[in-house]
């Protein structure tokens, strides 16, 4: 049961199922505020210049055309599906902190295009001179922006020059409103001088970019590194749809102490609080929040890798029960198995495989040298995965490509074999995997 009346229903990728809906209360709003004002805080003490100028919030472009008018039903009531935008979790207050520095305007949101959506953030954040804070999930999306910039130099030049917007005619008026800006001749004459491989040179000002840093979004972060080339780069908390776990501060992720309730589930089975865990173990998240989960597994792993204080500091290590999570779409072996089901793969041994060194990164099937295939295998299983909410959204963005089809040179016992000795098991106690780990030498 929720504590206090449901304002919306927030959309997350579940371990278990493609998609749920997460009540967001007043108290879960309260409670995520607590955690982020701590790092909010944190930051501007340590980066006051951040106080000073304008800041990118991520914003997600709607799952639907008429997302922002959707509504499930409770009780008597219609509640709201969504939350777009990175600073809604922020509360009140700081949110109109935010909201007065925002450089790009929330009803982009509502522009479905890929490819018009990323051309209108980007021509917003050009306009932003005094941009000083960049806060994305995961480290691609930045680069997408990034490559839409350097794709339309010239088309943003001339915007910017002349306070116009060239995107299609059928955007929504609200958003076309939002996007008119007065010329800015000065703007655009320095933008054309300097070198846009180095974005650093499109916001001198520039002091931080937030994004995601551990697990699979560890290798995207340190090319986004070198491509910032100085910026300052900082790891995001473990932040999900359900609740907040860690935050940045002090140069490290402590536990957001002030914000749920947590346990901690160790491999012996036995729920552990906070401060009964120990320094370099790992543990599964357990959290009862104030939107009405109680003692919720959230599916994250963790390990303990020392203490701010008496508070357990944490980094995130990936996804329990064999989940995928390459930009944040949290795939596990029953939603891949549907998945797979779904597409009639005609296989005796079929598997997807998170390729993270791929650009962009993708996921590929995986079958025996017997499978049937008729050309179509692969855009069905990705029409399958585009279920989940979070895999739809970063295909949408360009953040992972289209599932791609891999023809083993073995038969399905071979590759049994191969997943057995991979493990370190026996084959008698190998079952089919539908996820393949990332390491694992697929023979092609």
């Amino acid at each position: 049961m929720s504590v206090g009346p449901v304002r919306r229903l927030v959309p997350t990728s579940g371990t278990g199922s493609a998609r749920k809906l997460i009540p967001w209360t007043d108290a879960l709003g309260e409670e995520f505020s607590a955690a982020l004002a701590a790092w909010v805080g944190g930051l501007f003490s340590r980066l006051p210049q951040l106080r000073c100028g304008r800041a990118y919030w991520a914003i997600s472009p709607l799952e639907e055309a008429a997302d922002h008018q959707r509504s499930a039903p409770s009780g008597n009531a219609a509640v709201p599906v969504g939350c777009e935008e990175d600073s809604a979790y922020l509360g009140p207050l700081l949110r109109r902190f935010a909201g007065s520095a925002m450089a790009v305007p929330a009803e982009v949101r509502c522009i479905r295009d890929p490819g018009a959506f990323a051309y209108a953030t980007v021509l917003a954040l050009l306009r932003a001179r005094d941009l000083r804070l960049i806060s994305v999930w995961h480290p691609t999306y930045l680069d997408l922006l990034l490559d839409a910039a350097l794709t339309h130099r010239e088309r943003l030049l001339a915007d910017v020059a002349k306070g116009t917007s060239d995107l299609p005619a059928e955007l929504p008026d609200v958003v076309r409103a939002r996007l008119r800006a007065g010329p800015q001749p000065a703007r655009a004459r320095e933008l054309s001088l300097v070198d846009w491989n180095h974005p650093r040179s499109l916001w001198p000002d520039l002091a931080l970019v937030s994004c995601w840093g551990d697990a699979s979004a560890a290798a995207p972060r340190k090319a986004l590194e070198r491509r910032l080339g100085g910026t300052e780069i900082e790891s995001k908390g473990l932040l999900a749809t359900e609740g907040a776990i860690t935050i940045p501060f002090a140069g490290t992720h402590p536990l957001a102490i002030n914000a749920h309730v947590y346990e901690f589930l160790g491999d012996d089975g036995r729920c552990r609080w906070p401060h009964e865990t120990s320094v370099g173990d790992e543990y599964e998240v357990v959290i009862s929040t104030g939107g009405g989960l109680t003692r919720y597994r959230l599916g994250d792993r963790v390990r303990v890798v020392g203490r701010l204080g008496a508070t357990p500091c944490l980094r995130f290590l990936g996804r329990s029960g064999g989940a995928s999570d390459l930009t944040g779409e949290k795939l596990d072996e029953a939603l891949v198995c549907e998945a797979i089901a779904h597409a009639r793969i005609e296989a005796s041994f079929a598997a997807l495989q998170p390729m993270a060194d791929a650009r962009p990164m993708r996921y590929r099937l995986v079958v025996d040298r017997d499978a049937r295939l008729d050309g179509q295998d692969a855009a069905r299983v990705d029409e399958a995965l585009r279920r989940c909410v979070h895999y739809d959204l970063s295909r949408r963005l360009g953040q992972l490509s289209q599932v791609e089809v891999v023809i083993s040179r073995r038969s399905a016992p071979e590759l049994l074999i191969d997943v057995a000795g991979f493990r370190g098991q026996r084959l008698g106690e190998v079952k089919p995997p539908a996820l393949l780990p990332a390491d694992f030498p697929v023979t092609s």
